[in-house]
């Protein structure tokens, strides 16, 4: 009788992993269209970071032409970090362009 409970329990606890991975098989078509709607989106933060940190270098240098050292400062921090988000932007932006590529070789070839 136990071993039919474990053997149940164990069951239950398999059946949403197995489930998981069937739902997860989506058509390479509808893979490829999010890879490339992750891409669109990817590039459209990139230029939207770009354009804070073209603002933030501005400010800084407009701040050490006035002498405001401590803006100067503060507009710099703020460029860096958006320079880090454009760098994390572009990793993800490479991930999904592989993924694009995978999938489509996928696609063409299975």
């Amino acid at each position: 009788m136990k071993t039919r409970i474990a053997l149940f329990a164990l069951s239950l606890i398999a059946l949403p992993i197995t489930s998981a991975q069937t739902a997860s098989a989506e058509p390479y078509g509808a893979q490829i269209a999010r890879d490339r709607a992750h891409i669109a989106h990817h590039r459209q933060q990139i230029q939207k970071n770009k354009q804070e940190a073209a603002y933030y270098a501005a400010r800084q240098a407009q701040a050490a032409r006035d002498g405001n050292y401590r803006a100067a400062r503060y507009f710099g921090i703020k460029k860096r970090q958006e320079q880090a988000q454009i760098h994390e932007q572009r990793k993800k932006l490479w991930r999904s362009r592989a993924e694009l590529r995978r999938d489509r070789y996928r696609r063409n070839h299975y």
